[in-house]
């Protein structure tokens, strides 16, 4: 597979297992229903605490590009901003480590 697809495919990946975990948070514990998985991400991130609420809808926005209009992505614009939220990704998950397993 060429690399670029692997990253495409790889962030893809990642973004949809971060809305299920958001999807389960935010339907199991708070009891809502979120209309898409930027609603999703954002619901818990708030409750939560994570500070980068927007890198995260962003990544959600660029699963989204990939996934519907990948023909319009540039790849360099892509590792960018992979490399830039990716500490997002990262507070998001320590957060809910902290608050529902710590």
């Amino acid at each position: 597979m060429d690399e670029k697809y692997a990253i495409r495919y790889n962030i893809v990946v990642l973004v949809e297992a971060l809305v299920s975990l958001c999807l389960h948070i935010v339907s199991e514990v708070f009891g809502g229903r979120p209309t898409t998985y930027r609603e999703a991400v954002r619901a818990v991130a708030e409750r939560i605490g994570v500070i980068c609420v927007k890198d995260l809808e962003s990544l959600v926005g660029l699963r989204n590009l990939l996934v519907h209009r990948y023909w319009n992505v540039e790849d360099e614009k892509v590792y960018r901003s992979l490399k830039a939220d990716f500490k997002c990704v990262e507070e998001l998950l320590a957060k809910v480590e902290e608050v529902f397993l710590g």
